[in-house]
């Protein structure tokens, strides 16, 4: 960084979010807030919409603010965004997925010289990225952002190929894991009971439903699967019909729904096997998470987990068929050496690629660019 008057030249970043509520992207941000040891670089967090639930977790009281977002086109968010981005002096705004993109012609406006957008899913596109209008828009916008940057080779593949954003402005960067509070424990609780754990907003998207018929498929099929449990963390508008579930396959003793849990870490160390099941992912924050802490993982083969996943750290299954999941659950129970080798090579490989300092310093750098 280049001193001014002898005195290290600070950078001012806005991130700019449609909510700040309980998901993987908001706890990226809190991450990499969190985390940063570039004491040249100042945050401040702006929401769309007043969901700020997980703003608790951001340290060193970096500011958030919110611009109160009415549904729909809404051109008030647009002048308060822009009123606030001119008096903060904001040197770097960086928007997150697609319900902000258009908010960067706003800071174009307003001066911000650095602009860049994050992409870490398709951002509600039920079309899985094949929307044609929504790409259109995407492909404007990037003609004036800096850089465009993905979590997953299979969206910088569709940001290149199908958008056609140019390869000079799309850039990978792993999400990282906090080593320092996912890593291995022995058991503190449930020592005596096999435990698959998932973790995710109880949403279509994860699929749970699916997760949930396939294990009751594995306890008829291997009576001595009777001694392990399934726990579900996580809140969303699916909780209702997932406990509808439970009740009708007779497993409330089997299955238990935590709801929203704020101790994600302790419930992956007090586990076994950790399960994603997943419609589709861009670069699934859980699956390395449990990695860190030593856990062998099921997924689906959807979006970019295969990237992150092999048969070396776990098992990949085909979305939707419950057999197959049904039959890796019963594998995973019973081989406890291969449960232990997947184990070891998942945590080995989060330390080798997806800390959050590998994270850092790539954010860092590219807000630190003087354009």
């Amino acid at each position: 960084m280049n001193n001014v008057n002898g005195c290290r030249r600070q950078t001012h970043v806005c991130h700019l979010v449609y909510s700040f509520g309980f998901g993987g992207l908001e706890q990226v941000i809190a991450n990499l807030i969190n985390n940063s040891e570039d004491s040249s670089i100042t945050h401040t967090i702006v929401s769309l919409t007043d969901d700020l639930a997980l703003y608790y977790k951001v340290q060193d009281k970096t500011k958030i603010h919110c611009l109160h977002k009415q549904p729909g086109n809404d051109l008030r968010s647009h002048i308060n965004l822009f009123k606030l981005l001119r008096s903060l002096k904001i040197d770097v705004l960086n928007t997150y997925n697609f319900g902000t993109l258009e908010y960067q012609l706003t800071a174009l406006l307003a001066g911000v010289n650095n602009r860049i957008h994050s992409a870490h899913g398709y951002g509600g596109d039920s079309s899985e990225g094949k929307s044609k209008k929504r790409n259109i828009i995407t492909k404007a916008v990037s003609l004036i952002l800096h850089k465009y940057i993905t979590v997953s080779p299979d969206l910088k593949s569709w940001a290149l190929n199908t958008v056609n954003i140019a390869d000079s402005k799309v850039m990978l960067i792993h999400n990282g894991i906090n080593t320092s509070a996912f890593r291995p424990s022995p058991k503190t609780y449930n020592k005596d009971i096999f435990t698959f754990c998932t973790v995710g907003r109880a949403d279509p998207v994860k699929n749970q439903t699916f997760l949930i018929r396939a294990y009751a498929s594995a306890l008829q099929s291997c009576p001595q699967m009777n001694d392990s449990k399934l726990v579900i963390a996580g809140d969303g508008p699916s909780l209702p019909k997932l406990t509808s579930l439970v009740n009708e396959l007779d497993l409330k003793t089997k299955i238990e729904l935590l709801g929203y849990q704020d101790n994600i870490p302790t419930i992956m160390q007090n586990s076994d096997v950790f399960v994603l099941s997943s419609r589709y992912e861009a670069m699934p924050m859980t699956i390395l998470e449990a990695m860190a802490c030593k856990l062998p993982v099921i997924a689906t083969n959807v979006g970019g987990t295969p990237y992150l996943l092999s048969e070396t750290e776990g098992w990949l299954v085909e979305s939707n068929n419950e057999p197959a999941l049904a039959k890796t659950l019963i594998s995973a129970y019973l081989d406890a050496d291969t449960r232990a080798t997947k184990g070891e090579n998942g945590q080995s490989l989060v330390n080798e690629k997806y800390t959050i300092k590998k994270m850092c310093a790539h954010y860092n750098n590219l807000y630190k660019k003087r354009l």
